[in-house]
């Protein structure tokens, strides 16, 4: 009986009590800016600060550091038979996939296979394959 009247006593006060946590540290600008912003969405502030800290580790031990691969890139890029796409304003649909369907079964890459065959000359390779130019940077 007792236990039922203090539930009682918490209820009519606003519910359980809640002590404040003597180890809490200070929030940046940042992390109160986003706390805020998740908040109006339902997520408690907890989850958002383990969030926003397991994220820079992420950033800190696993993003930071990576270099490109300048090399193992540019072979991607000679034997992807997906750019020929890029190809078809120039020099149609149909050759562009004859050409591919060739690159596909030889195992050559594409530019390797318009290279052969002389479908386009190394200025309009260049052009046609630059990557700021192929997705509208340019």
């Amino acid at each position: 009986m007792r236990r039922k009247k203090a539930v009682k006593k918490r209820a009519k006060r606003g519910g359980p009590r809640i002590t404040k946590n003597p180890k809490r540290t200070r929030l940046s600008a940042r992390k109160k800016y986003a706390i805020a912003r998740v908040q109006l969405s339902g997520v408690p502030a907890s989850h958002l600060a383990k969030l926003f800290n397991v994220s820079q580790l992420l950033r800190t031990k696993c993003v930071d550091g990576i270099t490109v691969n300048e090399k193992v890139l540019e072979r991607y890029m000679e034997t992807t038979v997906g750019i020929v796409t890029a190809l078809n304003p120039i020099i149609g649909y149909e050759k562009a996939t004859e050409l591919a369907k060739e690159a596909y079964s030889s195992g050559k890459g594409i530019l390797e296979v318009i290279r052969e065959k002389k479908v386009l000359t190394e200025k309009q390779i260049a052009d046609v394959m630059d990557p700021a130019a192929m997705t509208g940077q340019k």
